[in-house]
């Protein structure tokens, strides 16, 4: 069975976690954002499943793709969903190299 039938009508939480580091400073964190997925039929989540495309993600749906029709909701950052948050990676990065570190 695949994970989209579990998912289906209910919400989950996505956390990415980041590790930066340079030879003199190492930081890490992470970030969450909750995907609340809609009320699927038996049909809508075989034809995600037919396209192949949750095959390859941890997910097992792509939020970027066709995977995104099923999400009803989000809270937080996209991205973070994606695998790089990328504000808070900018962010972090900032802080790093503003010290010259």
């Amino acid at each position: 069975m695949t994970s989209i039938y579990r998912l289906a009508n209910k919400e989950h939480v996505v956390y990415t976690g980041v590790c930066l580091k340079t030879p003199k400073k190492e930081v890490t964190f992470y970030t969450s954002t909750k995907v609340k997925f809609g009320d699927l039929s038996e049909d809508q989540i075989k034809a995600y499943i037919k396209t192949g495309e949750c095959l390859d993600k941890a997910g097992g749906y792509g939020a970027q793709g066709l995977g995104g029709c099923l999400i009803e909701n989000i809270t937080g950052d996209f991205y973070t969903i994606m695998g790089m948050p990328l504000y808070f990676l900018t962010k972090h990065l900032n802080e790093i190299f503003a010290n010259n570190q």
